[in-house]
């Protein structure tokens, strides 16, 4: 039998224990400022005397709140170390065939001309090789321009199977409008690749430092699942944010995602800006480094709609609606001025182009204020609790090269000082033209011809930002 006294003692290493855990914890913590883990160490010190010295009752107390302390600073390291992990990502495949091919799926495949395009990185043709002939031995494998053309020889039975990647098949379930029932999917890969994104550190409460965000919404009336943030598919958002700890101020730029552009992974061939990330997330950030002249020094790939969740912990946002307008999609009436947003009208507020004056351009508009009023929101956070609320809702949405070490300076300099941000847009102009692209070699498509006196003016803005004062 037990005595009390034996109880006691394992009660008290119990408590040891779990202390010394939390002192270890707050050695190692990187979210809270120094002054902050001394007061937790005090406080900490305190309970614990007090679960040994104090009457029972108060005893007892002391304990529940050693738990509660030290499970907090276990949640806010354990959610910000799992958040940040971009190590890897996926191309997304299928393989299509006519609607009467007589094979359901590749293992029914004897023998098959197959094209993909040319367009397809290295990696993911070598990839695609080696998956097809490992079930199909005597397939004959070749590539054609683009996926346009792929289609083309599928439709006129000179191949028997083409390749195209979820953007492309996207697109052809949009734009063709027989695509759907004269095709069939046989076959979807998904092609690991490592993500070679180059980082160039910064120290974040007191360095400036840019960051590029690549927003993606999944198609509308498609039936390509893109939910998983790091396929490689088109970006429908390219926003850059110059963040200046040292005054305070945050300038955002967002390039329209038709822009016609030079893509650094394909020679300078050129591109919508929007393709760069069917060929990685490196792609996109050299070719807008070049484009600009600026350094890009981390990288954060979010789901758009995932994202959304985010209003959902730092609460509903406050944006200035230049237009009213009705959405296409959920008719949603957005009247003109200041107006607040929750998650489900804020989605929806973005994703809105065809009923705008000005389309995509004032959709850009539109996403700036957004990500001001979630911005707002997030900088006026001083809690430590709060942002692990935060880290932990958006580890679902977002990947991302900003490590937590990367991040705790500027997260510990803002619960520290309630830093209060200064918010700045620019953009850029130029007209409308139809283009070849190297994605699309036989299609003429819609892009964006960026005036080049437009880019110099968002570009040395940017450049500016990052002066210390």
């Amino acid at each position: 039998m037990v005595s009390v006294k034996d109880t006691k003692r394992w009660i008290n290493g119990i408590v040891i224990a779990l202390s010394l855990f939390g002192f270890g914890l707050l050695i190692y913590n990187t979210l809270l400022p120094w002054w902050m883990d001394l007061l937790i160490a005090v406080i900490l010190t305190g309970l614990v005397l007090a679960s040994f010295k104090a009457s029972r009752l108060v005893a007892w107390f002391s304990r529940g709140l050693i738990v509660v302390v030290v499970a907090a600073l276990f949640i806010t390291q354990w959610v910000g170390l799992q958040l940040f992990d971009q190590r890897k990502e996926i191309t997304v495949v299928s393989v299509v065939a006519l609607k009467d091919y007589p094979a359901e799926t590749l293992e029914e495949v004897y023998f098959a001309d197959v094209l993909m395009p040319t367009t397809f990185p290295e990696a993911i043709k070598t990839k695609v090789n080696d998956h097809i002939l490992a079930i199909v031995p005597d397939a004959q494998l070749s590539e054609t321009d683009d996926e346009l053309s792929a289609l083309n020889a599928l439709t006129s039975q000179s191949a028997d199977l083409i390749i195209v990647d979820s953007a492309a098949l996207a697109n052809l379930q949009e734009t063709v409008p027989t695509f759907s029932e004269t095709t069939k999917i046989i076959a979807t890969l998904s092609l690991e690749t490592e993500a070679e994104v180059t980082v160039k550190p910064v120290n974040t409460a007191t360095e400036p430092f840019v960051v590029l965000i690549n927003g993606r919404d999944n198609p509308t009336g498609t039936s390509v699942d893109l939910t998983e943030t790091n396929v490689n598919t088109n970006n429908d958002i390219n926003l850059e944010l110059v963040v200046n700890p040292l005054t305070s101020k945050i300038t955002m730029l967002t390039l329209p995602r038709d822009s016609y552009v030079a893509l650094a992974c394909k020679d300078g061939a050129m591109d919508k800006l929007t393709h760069a990330g069917r060929y990685g997330t490196q792609c996109t950030i050299d070719t807008i480094e070049n484009l600009l002249g600026i350094t890009i020094n981390y990288h954060v790939k979010i789901n758009f709609p995932g994202f959304m969740n985010l209003i959902d912990v730092i609460g509903d946002i406050t944006v200035d609606n230049q237009y009213a307008f009705t959405s296409d999609m959920k008719k949603i009436y957005f009247p003109q001025g200041e107006i607040t947003l929750n998650p489900t009208l804020a989605l929806e507020f973005v994703r809105e182009r065809k009923t705008l004056p000005g389309g995509d351009f004032q959709r850009i508009r539109n996403q700036h204020e957004v990500v001001k009023g979630i911005l707002r929101n997030l900088m006026s956070v001083n809690s430590v609790v709060a942002y692990a609320d935060i880290l932990d809702v958006i580890s679902d949405s977002v990947l991302t090269n900003l490590t937590l070490k990367d991040l705790s300076p500027l997260i510990q300099k803002q619960v520290a000082q309630g830093l209060q941000w200064e918010l700045t847009t620019t953009y850029v102009s130029g007209k409308g033209q139809y283009n070849t692209t190297y994605s699309y070699k036989s299609l003429s498509l819609y892009t964006y011809v960026l005036d080049p006196n437009s880019v110099k003016a968002a570009a040395d803005l940017l450049i500016a930002a990052q002066k210390a004062r």
